[in-house]
Formats: C-alpha cells, structure tokens, sequence
C-alpha cells in the first residue's frame, strides 16, 4: 500500500484575509509543497527560504513589497541554480520583482489581481553615479554605497535584456534631484524621485525579453485599480510610458531644486 501523508493548503494575498484552510491527501512520491515567503525579506527569512528550496521545493509563492537586496539576492540565487517556479499571489515589490521575480523568468506566474513593481536598482544607481564620479559629491558616495550590491546583481541577472529593464526602471522613476544629506537607514545620499514603484507594460516585458505567464495589467486603468488594493494611500507609481534603457541626466541637488520652484 502506498503511503499517503496530508498537505495544508493556505491562500491568500496581500491587504485580504486569508481563505479557509483547505486539506487533501497526495501520494508520498509527489514533489514537496510550495515554500511560501510573506512580508518584508529579511536575511532570517531570506536563509530558511533557501533551506527550504535546497531540500527540494520546486515551486515557491511570493507576497512581499520588498526588503534587504542582498537577502532576496541569496534567494534569487537558489531560484535559479534549482529552476524553481516563482508564484505571485499578491504583490511582489522593489526587491522582491528585481532580484527573485526576474531571475525566475521564464518560470514566473502572476496569479490574476496582483500586482508587480519596479524600484530603483543597485545596477541603475552604480552606473549612473559611476558617469558622474568626477563631479565629486554626492555621486561619489552614491556610487561606492551601490556599487558592491550592483556587482551582486550583475552576476545574478545575467540576461543583458533584463539588466536593461532595471536600470530603464530608474529613468521611468523620473528622478528629480539627489538629496545630499545622509539618510538614516544606510547614511547615504538619497535620490528623489516622482514616482516610488513603476509598473511595466506587457508589451515593454515582451521586448526585454521577460516572460511572467499569467495576469497582467491590460492598461494604466486596471494598474490604478491594483494599486488602490495593494498599496498604501499616497503611494505613486507610474504605469508603461516611455520607458528608455539609459540613465538619468546629472541632477541638481534637492536644496537647489526647491529654490527654482519657489
């Protein structure tokens, strides 16, 4: 007699309860369950996903605006050394799109009503600052603050179509002026930008060469739509438009750009 053992299966997504826990026997043999990763991606979280995949796990479900770039790269790792599928059942943000969503491609599925977005990258941001080096600061320390997790991602996402897309992501942004003084999170200088997440159309994924199987939005419409279910109140985001795979002109500092706008 085969041996049978009991699965939980769990829905759910970002901003929505979860469903009722729903129970069914699959024969032993089968392939390990989904490995779920929630929330903001942190190196605790970051280390068991990676446990979990290495043990066997063949497919894992996302829901997550972002986090630690070096704990979703080590993720982004594994997805592509084992092929894992990539589930979104939510939202995948900021680092969980860049360094996890994409690599999956072409094993990533968008599950209808979620939604994913793009941040500023380490690639864009080492690159751009890298041009601009010689003006002194604030891009010198923007530059060395980025570059070692720029170098991380480029090993990462070895399709040169891709890498073009993350670093147009920075330029879809529409970056307004680099604020010099430090932040508190890494004491870095801090790039403004119009818009906090872009979201890439269909058709901008197909020339990049990215293939997510699945739901996508049709239009800035239905975007809009996601992100009044997904995000915060006041978070902007941009939608398709023309996206262009170079960098940014050097911007002013965000002292003297308030001054013109007086």
């Amino acid at each position: 007699m085969k041996r049978l053992l009991s699965v939980l299966l769990v829905a759910g997504s970002v901003g929505t309860s979860l469903l009722s826990p729903a129970f069914f026997r699959v024969e032993a043999a089968q392939l390990p369950s989904p490995v779920k990763l929630s929330g903001t991606i942190d190196w605790e979280k970051s280390d068991e996903i990676v446990a979990q995949l290495r043990r066997g796990a063949n497919q894992l479900t996302v829901s997550s605006y972002g986090g630690n770039e070096r704990a979703a790269m080590a993720i982004g790792r594994i997805v592509v050394q084992r092929q894992v599928e990539v589930r979104v059942e939510g939202a995948c943000m900021s680092a969980c799109a860049q360094y996890i969503l994409l690599p999956a491609s072409p094993r990533a599925i968008i599950e209808h009503g979620s939604v994913v977005g793009f941040h500023g990258s380490a690639l864009a941001l080492s690159g751009w600052s890298r041009r601009y080096f010689a003006a002194g600061e604030p891009y010198r320390t923007i530059f060395r603050s980025s570059q070692p997790i720029s170098a991380e991602a480029d090993k990462l996402i070895s399709n040169a179509r891709h890498k073009a897309l993350l670093i147009g992501s920075f330029k879809a942004l529409a970056p307004v002026c680099v604020e010099a003084l430090p932040t508190l999170r890494d004491h870095s200088p801090r790039v403004r930008t119009t818009y906090q997440f872009w979201i890439p159309s269909r058709a901008q994924l197909d020339r990049a060469g990215i293939k997510f199987s699945g739901y996508w939005p049709a239009d800035a419409a239905e975007a809009a739509r996601l992100a009044r279910q997904h995000f915060k109140t006041g978070t902007s985001f941009a939608f398709g438009g023309s996206f262009e795979s170079h960098l940014p002109s050097q911007l002013p500092l965000c002292s003297a750009r308030v001054r013109e706008l007086e």
